[in-house]
């Protein structure tokens, strides 16, 4: 980390670098400046790793070769040559398959024994019965049933009906209360407010111009009112939700509310483009007969291909790997398996000097913070970096030939705690395979 006050100043210079991401000012350099930033800080520490933070990281990076700015920005404002209201499709369908990921990926993590049996879901259910008006049934078999299926039905086919016109006003619907109901439920940060937004990257490109021209020159419609009635309702509902983030909660909540609303009216009295008049227009002219689209270029090409292939196998790595990836770990980040696993754990490490025959044990809490102890329980690859930690530690106090163990017990998903490192192991001489099975680690 920065010394001193650097990391306060790292998420100040970074908030500011996103406002001038948004606004589309001096848009290239900023990009490359957010994605550097926010990949810093997702790459500093091992044990605060989250799935969102990975996404945007992900998604910053294709900004960078997006053509984001080149409407509605400040650089297009300053630039007129730059402007033109569409974009080579590529990059619109590009972005759509990244948003895709986490939810379809997050559907196929959910189809394993534990969550179908309604695990972990249940017993973090119970445990919020306090939520507002719906708390109550948390502990009713059915309504467990309902939330688990419900789930995992929703991560599998929201992208391919949101698609589709007939099914998106109700797909997106559920998307909204699906991610609302996470927010209060889970502490996952940005990720709700984020898909809330994100999710929208799957209506006709031109919604944002329909929503203007309602509101600017039809503000009595049907749509313009279902804009604002949307509105309101979405951010009273985030609002009420007693989460950390207030601001977000209802900004993104409103635009929830309305996108939802908005998208059933059109569902209804879809509103066609109306033809272009000469160049009077400039913008309606080139939406209506755009300019002539160029072909792909092979390098271009390659990389599409490379980026969507390589994150269309890595989540599905595991599959190659022996073991229940939620127990051993072992391809289990970057892969979008979000929430569908419990840990609870004891870890403590055995030293033994083999020159001089002493041998204690370690607590790791004489040396880990509180965010890293917990995370380090059920992940053996940490287990084995805090050894070989623990090995230079003593090897810098004069210890020179050490052996290391680990005493571990594992509960996963509420069955019985048992070991899942093999305490007889010396993992101070272990490596971590980057693609494989440890076989230090026991069967569950």
């Amino acid at each position: 980390p920065w010394p001193g006050s650097g990391m306060k100043v790292h998420f100040v210079v970074l908030g500011l670098l996103g406002l001038m991401l948004a606004a589309g000012l001096f848009y290239r350099l900023v990009a490359v400046l957010v994605f550097l930033a926010i990949s810093y800080v997702f790459l500093l520490e091992k044990a605060l790793y989250l799935n969102h933070i990975y996404l945007v990281c992900l998604v910053a990076f294709l900004m960078i070769f997006l053509p984001a700015n080149r409407i509605w920005s400040l650089d297009a404002w300053r630039f007129r040559g730059m402007r033109t209201p569409v974009v080579p499709a590529w990059t619109l369908w590009l972005l759509r398959f990244q948003l895709a990921l986490p939810y379809f990926f997050g559907g196929i993590a959910k189809l394993n024994p534990d969550w179908l049996r309604g695990e972990p879901l249940r017993m973090w259910l119970a445990g919020d019965s306090d939520f507002p008006v719906i708390g109550r049934f948390f502990t009713e078999e059915p309504v467990v049933r309902l939330m688990t299926y419900g789930a995992l039905v929703l991560d599998l086919f929201v992208v391919p009906l949101l698609l589709f016109r007939r099914t998106r006003p109700f797909a997106y619907a559920a998307a909204f209360l699906f991610h609302l109901l996470n927010a209060r439920l889970f502490s996952i940060g940005i990720f709700p407010w984020l898909m809330i937004a994100g999710t929208a990257i799957f209506f006709p490109p031109d919604w944002p111009r329909r929503i203007y021209e309602d509101l600017t020159r039809r503000p009595g419609s049907l749509r313009s009112i279902a804009w604002w009635l949307g509105f309101a309702a979405g951010a009273a509902v985030g609002w009420t939700l007693p989460v950390q983030f207030d601001i977000p909660q209802v900004v993104f909540g409103g635009l929830g509310g309305a996108l939802t609303l908005f998208s059933l009216v059109e569902l209804y009295r879809p509103m066609p483009v109306p033809a272009a008049r000469g160049e009077e227009n400039f913008e309606r002219a080139q939406a209506v007969d755009p300019p002539a689209p160029r072909r792909l270029t092979r390098p271009v090409s390659l990389l599409l291909a490379l980026w969507v292939g390589f994150h269309v196998l890595m989540p599905l790595r595991h599959l190659v790997i022996p073991g229940n990836v939620h127990w051993t770990e072992e391809g289990h980040r970057f892969s979008w398996m979000m929430l569908v696993r419990s840990k609870r754990g004891e870890t403590q490490f055995v030293v033994t000097d083999a020159s001089r025959g002493n041998t204690w044990t370690v607590d790791p809490r004489e040396y880990l913070g509180r965010h890293q102890i917990g995370p380090m329980q059920g992940k053996p690859d940490m287990v084995l970096q805090f050894a070989h930690y623990l090995r230079d530690r003593l090897h810098d106090e004069g210890y020179e030939d050490v052996e290391i163990r680990a005493r571990t017990l594992l509960q996963l998903n509420g069955r019985p705690a048992q070991p899942f490192v093999d305490p007889d192991v010396d993992l101070s001489k272990q490596h971590w395979p980057w693609l494989g099975h440890a076989d230090w680690i026991l069967p569950e």
